[in-house]
């Protein structure tokens, strides 16, 4: 089929099957926008796009509900279309944030439904995505008793609390309300953007925990004065907190070489990675450290292992 007769298909296609149509108008919509971007020439894709008729925002969320329900067969979609709701904003969170098996367990469960609102949909998706949020002292049943807000604690600026002094301090206080029968909660906001902050700095406080616990401050001190000196060190947080190529040379130089540096410092190397991760506000920041974490992970067993355990253990996966 030549481009203009493909353009002119898909472009039918989209007329036959508006935005604000019902649920099996937007999802073949959508299925035909992601078929195109797989199968048409980039320039002839970007050709359909302009003349397509629908803004480039809109388009991309229909694309990612095509993405997403081409996963899955045709019979089992088509049997989707009885209970996913037919607004694309509802649709889009709900086709980008779950996986399909998360979209058949909700479906299963009456969760969603054709009638669900996008203030429902949005409500659902954050507990599954993010269930600490919505469960912080694992008693979620108890939330909706009639309850007062008795204190609010506070950080002044000039005050250092991070890493493990503030899981202790956090110990103490779960400990002092559980004596009183008080629920204590983490503060939280409503938007899924300000979630995924809290979520990484609540990642990126853990990381720093594992490092204080793999690089300890006796370690630091049997180090020499020469190499710290030379790497302008004068305190173990100085080491933990310091860019990468930094942290890596003064373990290598602290006697361990290259050679046997991951032997060693392989949790330290991975826990650091994960650190930046989860800190840096820069995507291509946040997508190399990712690539740099698979691909050390993939060559490395014993530290995939480490790896995906403590994780577990926290709760993270």
């Amino acid at each position: 089929m030549s481009d203009s007769k493909t353009i002119a298909t898909a472009i039918k296609t989209a007329k036959d099957n508006p935005i604000d149509g019902t649920t099996e108008q937007v999802t073949t919509l959508s299925i035909s926008i992601a078929k195109s971007s797989n199968t048409m020439d980039k320039s002839v894709f970007n050709l359909y796009k302009e003349k397509v008729g629908i803004s480039p925002k809109v388009f991309s969320k229909l694309k990612v509900i095509g993405d997403t329900l081409l996963a899955v067969s045709d019979e089992e979609r088509k049997g989707m279309m009885n209970y996913l709701p037919s607004a694309y904003n509802s649709l889009y969170l709900i086709c980008s944030k779950l996986s399909p098996d998360e979209i058949r367990t909700a479906i299963k469960s009456k969760c969603i439904t054709k009638t669900i609102s996008y203030r429902q949909t949005d409500k659902y998706v954050k507990q599954i995505r993010y269930p600490y949020k919505f469960s912080t002292d694992g008693d979620k049943g108890r939330w909706s008793i009639k309850q007062e807000h008795l204190f609010s604690i506070f950080r002044r600026d000039m005050v250092v609390l991070e890493g493990e002094a503030l899981e202790r301090c956090e110990d103490a206080l779960r400990k002092i309300c559980r004596d009183y029968q008080l629920d204590l909660r983490r503060p939280k906001e409503d938007s899924i953007a300000s979630i995924r902050v809290e979520e990484r700095a609540t990642k990126a406080a853990f990381w720093r925990r594992r490092l204080e616990d793999l690089i300890t401050e006796k370690w630091f001190a049997e180090q020499p004065a020469e190499l710290k000196k030379q790497f302008n060190v004068k305190k173990v947080e100085e080491v933990i907190d310091s860019p990468l190529r930094t942290f890596t040379g003064f373990l290598v130089r602290c006697g361990c070489g290259k050679a046997k540096f991951f032997d060693i410092w392989g949790k330290a190397y991975i826990a650091k990675i994960h650190l930046l991760e989860e800190t840096t506000e820069d995507n291509a920041n946040r997508y190399n450290y990712r690539r740099r974490l698979e691909e050390k992970l993939g060559s490395r067993t014993d530290l995939a292992v480490w790896n995906n355990l403590v994780l577990r253990d926290a709760g993270f996966i």
